[in-house]
């Protein structure tokens, strides 16, 4: 919060100690370089998920390795925010959507490919338009599971003839602890590469 490494950071957080009593975060990189925030600095740590999580701890050690760690103090008080609010990252990659519809029955959306990606959603470029409300699959291919989801937004994207004539937004319905921390770990890994390839 202050000194010469004050500012806001993405990161992610790795996991909690056995005893309890720190919780490891992953090094934050800025234009494509690690911030070794000092041990001792004290930070303010938000949660971002389905809920927000806020706390103040102080930066107990480093921790080398293939993705460096801050090894923060667990704060005797974790505050719960409730506010829906993902870090949204541009990714493009040809996924499988399918389409339930109501009769129980599966279609799958051709020539889908992801926009973006946050943990609580997605967003679809195809050449195939969808209603608002329709529930489908998302098939990503670093979670274990199909991902339930329910279409928020459509808009065009540029004439009918275009390779992707529109934007889909999806909303994840339900998502688990599992999925969530996963699809966050994969968006912070991805930034890790870009800002060490100097592209972010």
């Amino acid at each position: 919060m202050d000194g010469p490494y004050a500012g806001e950071y993405p990161t992610v957080v790795d996991g909690v100690s056995d005893d309890g009593k720190t919780v490891a975060v992953g090094m934050p990189f800025f234009r494509a370089g690690a911030v070794p925030i000092p041990v001792g600095t004290r930070v303010y740590v938000q949660q971002i998920g389905g809920a927000m999580y806020e706390f103040e701890t102080v930066v107990a050690a480093h921790r080398p390795g293939a993705i460096p760690l801050l090894i923060m103090k667990m704060p005797d008080r974790v505050k719960r925010v409730q506010r829906r609010n993902h870090f949204r990252m541009d990714m493009t990659i040809g996924i499988v959507v399918e389409i339930i519809e109501r009769n129980g029955s599966i279609t799958l959306l051709k020539d889908a490919r992801l926009r973006d990606l946050s943990a609580g959603g997605v967003g679809l470029l195809s050449k195939t338009t969808l209603q608002r409300g329709t529930i489908v699959r998302v098939s990503l291919p670093f979670l274990e599971k199909k991902a339930l989801g329910e279409v928020v937004r459509v808009r065009p994207n540029g004439p009918e003839d275009a390779p992707a004539s529109y934007c889909i937004g999806i909303r994840f319905v339900g998502p688990g602890n599992r999925q969530t921390t996963r699809i966050t770990r994969v968006i912070f890994e991805e930034q890790m590469d870009l800002r060490r390839r100097g592209l972010l």
